[in-house]
């Protein structure tokens, strides 16, 4: 996935799951064409998720945080922030999406802070 991630100007960011099993030879590809490659622990710092979802759904950051995340005390993970854009990739290109799972592993929780992010770029447009 790469997603626009801009911050003075433009640059992009890949997010790959084995940033460490890229070669350097690859790593210097994406570089000379401006794509960085966080590291896996700069993909697990908060920060770096909120900035995610803030590109990808349009929602402003305060205080470099989402506050909707906060609000709702919500524990925001690499694997539940890749859930989230996902979704969001889907239903901006109009594809229906199915999430299925065991009783209790987090699919209202996750369509619910969603939806709370939705409504948040909604608003804070007006």
């Amino acid at each position: 996935l790469i997603y626009d991630f801009k911050d003075g100007g433009g640059s992009l960011d890949l997010i790959s799951l084995l940033p460490d099993e890229l070669s350097q030879q690859e790593k210097m590809k994406f570089s000379k064409i401006g794509v960085q490659i966080p590291s896996m622990r700069d993909l697990y710092s908060r920060a770096r998720l909120d900035t995610y979802l803030s590109r990808a759904l349009n929602v402003p950051l305060q205080y470099g945080r989402l506050s909707p995340i906060d609000e709702r005390q919500y524990v925001l993970t690499l694997d539940y922030t890749l859930k989230m854009l996902n979704i969001h990739e889907r239903y901006e290109c109009g594809i229906p999406v199915i999430i299925e799972g065991e009783t209790g592993v987090g699919k209202t929780a996750l369509v619910g802070m969603l939806s709370q992010l939705w409504n948040h770029s909604w608003l804070s447009q007006w």
